[in-house]
């Protein structure tokens, strides 16, 4: 089956939530290891983002998911942190980031965001 990265990473972190509530524990356990394996294949994990794209489980919720990165600059061997949060719409998903606009790189960070979590997966 096909789908949209965001669209099953909200679809499973809504199963994620559904059971935490409910005291599930070995299901939520199952969702969160598909959602670091979403993140993991799908999400940019170079160009910069060698340390790699991590979902915040805390911080995310039913409308709004949250990741966190760092990027490395290399001209000076400086890396920055991130934290980018994924709005979701109707039919779309809007995304934010905030930390440090070093060497103007956010622009970069939320088109990144934005192919990846638009790409059409096989799950």
């Amino acid at each position: 089956m096909k789908s949209i990265l965001y669209r099953s990473i909200v679809r499973v972190f809504n199963a994620y939530l559904s059971c935490a509530k409910g005291g599930n524990i070995e299901w939520r356990n199952r969702h969160e290891e598909k959602i670091k394996e979403l993140c993991k294949n799908n999400l940019t994990h170079e160009a910069g983002f060698d340390k790699g794209i991590k979902f915040d489980f805390d911080k995310s919720k039913s409308n709004k998911l949250v990741f966190n990165t760092s990027f490395h600059h290399m001209d000076k061997d400086v890396w920055t942190d991130y934290q980018i949060a994924v709005t979701l719409g109707h039919l779309n998903f809007n995304v934010k980031i905030t930390g440090e606009d070093k060497n103007k790189i956010k622009e970069f960070i939320i088109n990144t965001f934005q192919n990846d979590l638009s790409k059409e997966i096989e799950e």
